[in-house]
């Protein structure tokens, strides 16, 4: 199985010229020694069905659209990065930001190898999307800077039946703070193919990040976006991943507090239809005095789709005095929808205060019935209960996605 893939692969890396040659070459070994994960891997245990031969998976090469354009100050509220086929054909910087945002093109300072190869070494798949992304870009906000408009990184839609892959390391100075807003085309402007996202950043003393990642697919696309933070001391995180459909659609949250007094927070909401599957996993790793974190994911599958929710807390002998809060809930709109859920918390420390839950439910029928009873209509009050359930994580996004978030939480729910 292996062998025939192998070829397109190799294609890919060796025709990169503008790849970083030392850390790509790195990652396709891991990807070459480790192989696909089976489903002995628990996180994979559920995804693997998905990909029952490389030779199904859309592996075709896809190539750009568009010409590339330099960069230029944008006419929107933000600044934009476009992506297409994985290369950056688009980089609009806001007029506020033009000193405050550096972007190196294939540049990448040496000391990020390590970091780098040790996150994704968890997961065979992210050695592959590193090793073969079109384009490796690092924007750095110097010390003590404030990014007053958040950047937009869009994906376009690329070929049908086709893989892209784009790899992002982004540079927090201390004391700064920078907003990434993250998405994907419609799932009417997709088409049948295959994308992996690697957003990896490093912040120093002080430094803010806020992500939020808002992905609609098409039935038959699939998707692995994963954000991994390293955090020195007193540095905040949260990171929000709305998912919508797909055939395998899967979010990962990596933050990894290397200082004291860091606070990571997780929020998002997956949402399936018909045979579609929407996972999110996280590990937030405590490795420091006070630290916080908290997670909090709702999962809402209809039809005969599956959704999985695998979070991880993990606290080391250094993470004393933490507190780390995680919970899932998840409501199965009909008898053939199911969902896989483990929070989990490994412990090494003695002074810490940590909880974790979850919750699979139907809806409650005495609510149903309440609702009938004035004047609605049973399938209406479904959709007005469901609706409501997500609708609390939907109002901790931006204020400029929850409109669009709230009707494509209707469309999956009617």
């Amino acid at each position: 199985m292996l062998d025939t893939t192998e070829t397109h692969f190799k294609t890919i890396y060796q025709g990169n010229s503008r790849s970083l040659p030392q850390l790509q070459q790195k990652c396709w070994e891991q990807w070459d020694q480790a192989a696909l994960p089976t489903r002995a891997n628990e996180r994979w245990r559920y995804s693997r069905p998905r990909l029952k031969s490389f030779d199904s998976f859309p592996w075709q090469v896809s190539t750009p659209l568009k010409d590339a354009s330099p960069r230029k100050p944008t006419r929107y509220a933000c600044s934009r990065l476009t992506l297409d086929a994985g290369n950056i054909v688009s980089w609009e910087v806001h007029p506020d930001d033009q000193e405050a945002l550096l972007i190196h093109d294939n540049k990448l300072p040496f000391q990020w190898l390590d970091n780098t190869l040790t996150a994704i070494s968890r997961d065979p798949l992210l050695s592959l999307g590193v090793a073969t992304a079109r384009t490796c870009t690092m924007l750095e906000v110097p010390k003590n800077t404030t990014v007053k408009h958040p950047i937009l990184v869009e994906h376009l839609s690329p070929e049908e039946a086709s893989f892209t892959s784009s790899a992002i390391w982004l540079e927090v100075g201390e004391g700064s703070s920078l907003t990434i807003y993250e998405s994907s085309p419609t799932a009417q402007e997709q088409t049948s193919c295959s994308r992996m996202s690697y957003i990896h950043a490093q912040l120093r003393k002080n430094a803010k990040l806020n992500h939020f990642a808002m992905h609609h697919l098409h039935p038959t696309s699939y998707l692995f976006s994963t954000l991994v933070v390293e955090q020195d001391s007193y540095s905040r995180v949260e990171s929000g991943a709305f998912a919508f459909g797909g055939a395998l659609q899967r979010n990962t949250f990596l933050a990894h507090q290397n200082g004291e007094n860091c606070e990571s927070s997780g929020y998002g909401l997956f949402v399936g239809n018909e045979q579609e599957q929407v996972e999110q996993q996280t590990e937030i790793v405590h490795n420091g005095f006070m630290g916080k974190s908290w997670q909090k994911y709702r999962g809402i599958l209809n039809g005969n789709a599956c959704g999985v929710f695998l979070g991880g807390v993990k606290l080391t002998e250094a993470g004393q005095k933490t507190d780390a809060q995680q919970l899932n809930k998840n409501i199965l709109l009909t008898e053939g929808a199911k969902v896989y859920t483990k929070p989990q918390l490994i412990i090494d420390a003695n002074d810490v205060k940590c909880s974790h839950g979850a919750t699979i439910s139907q809806l409650r029928e005495e609510e149903v019935f309440y609702l009938t009873s004035r004047g609605l209509q049973p399938s209406d009050a479904r959709k007005m209960l469901s609706h409501a359930f997500g609708t609390e994580i939907i109002q901790q996004a931006p204020e400029s996605f929850q409109t669009t978030l709230a009707e494509l939480l209707s469309q999956y729910v009617s």
